[in-house]
């Protein structure tokens, strides 16, 4: 089934505020900036943080494709689909990947359960 996003525009602009309090949790976590994100800059930091950033993205905003989360990491869709696989391998073989997940997943959790009680009590 397609959904006319003009006949709703309100699920558009929560798409938007999902992606970008996701992106702003992971990258405060991470202590990177949106412009590092995006460069072709590959020193430490950065290809972990991108791969974080895919995967949870891709995993609290729905049915994103990978080509959408490409343009939006200016990447292609072969590369996120990359980051997917490697963020797996790292989640079962590297505990200490696997605990900065956990930490971040934390912490989007938290921040989604107060914007759903808040807009509860409006």
């Amino acid at each position: 089934m397609r959904i006319n996003y003009f006949a709703l525009p309100g699920l558009v602009g929560l798409k938007k505020l999902k992606v970008l309090s996701i992106k702003t949790i992971v990258l405060d976590e991470l202590g990177v900036s949106w412009e590092a994100v995006i460069s072709d800059d590959r020193t430490t930091p950065l290809p972990d943080a991108r791969k974080v950033l895919a995967y949870f993205i891709k995993k609290y905003c729905g049915k994103i494709t990978t080509v959408a989360l490409g343009k939006l990491m200016k990447r292609d869709h072969a590369t996120i689909l990359y980051y997917f696989h490697k963020v797996d391998h790292f989640k079962t073989y590297d505990p200490e990947f696997r605990e900065k997940l956990n930490r971040i997943e934390l912490k989007i959790n938290n921040h989604n359960y107060t914007v759903k009680h808040e807009r509860d009590r409006a």
